[in-house]
């Protein structure tokens, strides 16, 4: 009998280690497809270079449907931002026998932006933060979807203390923000310019806007990871 093929699903957010994660596996990743984002986008020769949502469309509609298909051992790596995506997913992964693992890698949001800013592909500030909510505001969601299949890890980030004020998570960000000298100091590589005295100040928006979302998601994400 022909064994199950297996899927390895790794989400979080954007910089939040799901690549050191995938590194430190102790599998034989000789037997597995493996799926990122980031090594369509950083490949240069590759016809999705610098493209995000390129890269993203391909795999998500060519490369995983198509693994899935063949049954080949997959490492599947994204944020898991998308819930509804990922339970279409998780049925064809079922209806086609798979062995299904998936874990989720938690970080600190001021830890995110951090790792986020010294990486080869660098995201907007507002990106992450709006990112980090939408991905860990479904850790439940998965929990119940994947069961004793279902593991949190928390590498960069010890558990932080519940119920804190949400103000301070507001505050630590923008410290962080002003210490390394404003926004105009975290720039994306998707962008070819610098930002023009209005597109900064649109930028600040967005953040602050970003920051409201983590104050108003922070304590029920943390009471999730217990």
């Amino acid at each position: 009998m022909r064994k199950k093929p297996k899927c390895i699903l790794i989400f979080g957010s954007p910089a939040s280690g799901k690549t050191s994660f995938y590194d430190e596996l102790k599998i034989d990743k000789n037997n597995y497809n493996y799926l990122n984002v980031d090594k369509y986008v950083e490949d240069e020769n590759g016809d999705c270079y610098n493209n995000l949502a390129k890269a993203s469309s391909k795999i998500f509609k060519d490369d995983l449907p198509d693994n899935i298909l063949s049954g080949q051992d997959i490492i599947l790596d994204t944020t898991g931002s998308s819930f509804k995506r990922m339970q279409g997913i998780n049925f064809d992964l079922l209806y086609y026998s798979y062995d299904i693992s998936c874990h989720m890698i938690y970080v600190d949001p001021v830890i995110a932006l951090i790792r986020n800013k010294t990486r080869k592909r660098i995201l907007p500030a507002f990106v992450i933060l709006n990112e980090w909510c939408k991905v860990y505001s479904n850790i439940n969601h998965y929990k119940l979807l994947f069961h004793n299949k279902f593991s949190l890890h928390t590498p960069y980030t010890t558990p932080p203390t519940l119920d804190i004020n949400e103000r301070m998570v507001k505050e630590k960000l923008d410290n962080y923000i002003e210490e390394i000298g404003g926004l105009q100091n975290y720039t994306s590589t998707f962008r070819k310019t610098p930002l023009t005295a209005e597109e900064l100040v649109n930028r600040y928006k967005q953040w602050d806007s970003a920051t409201q979302s983590v104050n108003q998601c922070y304590n029920s994400i943390i009471k999730n990871l217990y």
